[in-house]
């Protein structure tokens, strides 16, 4: 099938998926608490009931299978994700907290150092806004560190505009599609 035949049958779903982006970016601008607290519940509940099935598939499996041990072991540590994540979300929240502020001071080391070092392959404009951009990132990450309540805040709130932005673009992208 021809990439603009798969796309033209696929234009209701993808439609739909820009449809379900805005409203779930809506859903966490008005109702930041009840949707992430669902969200918190639908990863843990999914972790539990995948890890279940992974062991269930382990110890089924054909014996001369040897994945059985890997796939047991895979589904106890995903039960064990699943708990931890409905029992203790803070912990969860906090940790994915400091781990999207590492990747975000990390591209932003990156990019300050990649302004310096580009030797003349890009314009002086698109350095500066590199060194801007990694300034900015690093500056955020370490505002995240040193405010984690706030800067969860500030997270979810972007989270909400870029699904809500892309949702948009995204039903734009699909509506433009042909039918014929």
């Amino acid at each position: 099938m021809e990439t603009t035949e798969y796309l033209k049958s696929a234009k209701a779903y993808i439609i739909f998926e820009g449809v379900l982006a805005v409203l779930l970016g809506l859903a966490i601008l008005l109702i930041p608490g009840i949707t992430v607290t669902t969200i918190l519940l639908f990863i843990g509940y999914y972790g539990i009931i995948h890890g279940i099935i992974l062991v269930a598939m382990g110890f089924f499996a054909q014996k001369d299978k040897g994945h059985r041990g890997l796939s047991v072991a895979l589904g106890a540590v995903s039960i064990l994700f699943g708990l931890i994540v409905l029992n203790m979300p803070v912990l969860y929240i906090a940790f994915n907290l400091y781990l999207i502020a590492a990747m975000i001071g990390i591209q932003g080391i990156y990019y300050v150092i990649h302004s310096f070092n580009s030797r003349g392959n890009e314009s002086r404009g698109h350095n500066i806004m590199m060194l801007i951009a990694g300034i900015l990132s690093v500056l955020f990450a370490l505002w995240v560190v040193f405010n984690p309540l706030s800067g969860a805040l500030l997270l979810v709130f972007f989270l909400a505009l870029t699904l809500i932005v892309s949702g948009a673009l995204t039903i734009a992208a699909g509506s433009s599609i042909e039918s014929k």
